[in-house]
């Protein structure tokens, strides 16, 4: 005699349909005219999430930025070519040495006009944990990679390849504990987006 697991298993192949049906085709909405609007609409969104947003024109205006907003930082793990850093995150060899980084600076791919979320993979983090355990996050983005919602970043991403990605959108924050917020609890206290033109 067949198991219930198998029972529920024979009927599930018994009754499975002989077509593939195919998905539903995702509408998208066009709610931004002009870039100007669609980065308009990125800033406001990340400023609403606690991050803040510089307009960086040239590479020591990011330096400038890290600096006037970290004057206090003693670590810094670059991974972006116009920030120079303390620590080389090439010659980090295990994860838990990144414990003692102030500022992570890194470069994002894509941001996300409708909830400030910025796409990094790992070749831009170099370690997947850089920018969950630093204490500040910078991410240096170009303003003409940003895209109106998830569904557009979700169908350029998919053209790329790579072993990890993720998507971050303001610092660190939950309030789940007896209704309390806390900063930092899963990631960096703060976050400072770089905008560039190129």
């Amino acid at each position: 005699m067949k198991s219930n697991r198998e029972q529920i298993i024979s009927a599930i192949c018994r009754n499975k349909p002989t077509t593939e049906a195919n998905l539903p085709a995702v509408p998208l909405y066009a709610a931004y005219t002009t870039e100007k609007e669609l980065q308009s609409a990125f800033v406001e969104i990340l400023g609403r999430i606690g991050a803040t947003v510089v307009h960086t024109p040239t590479q020591e205006a990011i330096r400038q930025a890290v600096r006037t907003s970290y004057p206090e930082a003693v670590h810094i793990c670059s991974a972006h070519p116009a920030v120079q850093g303390n620590i080389d995150p090439n010659a980090i060899n295990h994860p838990a040495e990144l414990d003692v980084v102030d500022v992570a600076v890194m470069q994002g791919l894509l941001g996300v006009a409708e909830n400030g979320a910025i796409w990094l993979t790992e070749t831009q983090m170099i370690h997947r944990a850089l920018p969950f355990i630093t204490q500040h996050l910078v991410i240096v983005l170009s303003d003409k990679h940003l895209v109106e919602n998830m569904h557009a970043a979700y169908r350029q991403i998919a053209q790329i390849s790579e072993g990890f990605g993720v998507f971050i959108s303001g610092p660190s924050r939950t309030a789940d504990i007896e209704q309390s917020l806390v900063i930092g609890a899963h990631g960096a206290r703060s976050l400072l987006v770089c905008l560039t033109s190129n």
